[in-house]
């Protein structure tokens, strides 16, 4: 979402087209916006239609991605205070 080169005021934002949608599963719409207290928020839109024929969007709203993600450490997986910095070759 860097095709924003300004800061939103608390309560307001922007939703752009998803020109790089490949799936169906990917929102048609997203953006950003500034809740209430000033934080950031990710938002996206589907549009759908209902059983009786009535065209909506569909609405996800979550905290900012602030980069690459992190995967979980397997729950057995020792922490880095565990290991020995002495290599034993």
């Amino acid at each position: 979402m860097s095709e924003r080169k300004y800061e939103d005021k608390p309560g307001f934002g922007a939703i752009f087209e998803n020109k790089k949608k490949s799936s169906d599963s990917q929102p048609d719409f997203k953006g950003e916006y500034a809740d209430l207290d000033g934080s950031k928020k990710r938002i996206a839109l589907w549009r759908r239609t209902s059983k009786g024929g009535v065209e909506y969007y569909s609405m996800k709203v979550e905290p900012p991605f602030e980069g690459k993600a992190q995967e979980a450490a397997p729950a057995n997986a020792p922490s880095s205070r565990e290991f020995d910095d002495e290599i034993p070759w």
